[in-house]
């Protein structure tokens, strides 16, 4: 799907956890999903994320526990994560069902499609 010059792309089947989603976009020259704005936010969870869980870009800072950051760089007021299911000694990152719920969950929870962004186009995928 393509929105304000970047391509979206949900993958079809899930993924076997957090880097095996990193992996499918990176096949894909694109990263998970991280929001730039509220605008971006809504439009894109209302289109490829309502009532589906997905892997976002957002990982859990491996020096402070609970404090998040986006893989595009802008921080995540950790506050926003409305449960904490990891365990504090692994990896840690974003999960989410719908656009305002974000769940951090161990990065080996399977069953998750991974949600992907990319500048430009993605080959086999659509404008809308």
């Amino acid at each position: 799907m393509q929105y304000k010059g970047k391509c979206y792309y949900r993958s079809t089947v899930n993924s076997a956890g957090f880097l095996e989603a990193c992996g499918y976009c990176e096949t894909l020259n694109a990263t998970l999903y991280s929001p730039n704005n509220a605008e971006e936010k809504k439009y894109i969870g209302t289109k490829l994320f309502p009532n589906v869980w997905v892997w976002l870009g957002g990982r859990e800072s491996l020096h402070q526990k609970r404090m998040f950051t986006w893989l595009n760089g802008n921080s995540l007021d950790g506050t926003l994560v409305k449960y904490y299911y990891c365990d504090p000694a692994s990896c840690c990152a974003l999960s989410a069902p719908n656009v305002n719920d974000y769940y951090a969950y161990p990065c080996n929870t399977p069953s998750r499609k991974a949600l992907c962004v990319k500048e430009g186009s993605v080959s086999g995928t659509t404008s809308v």
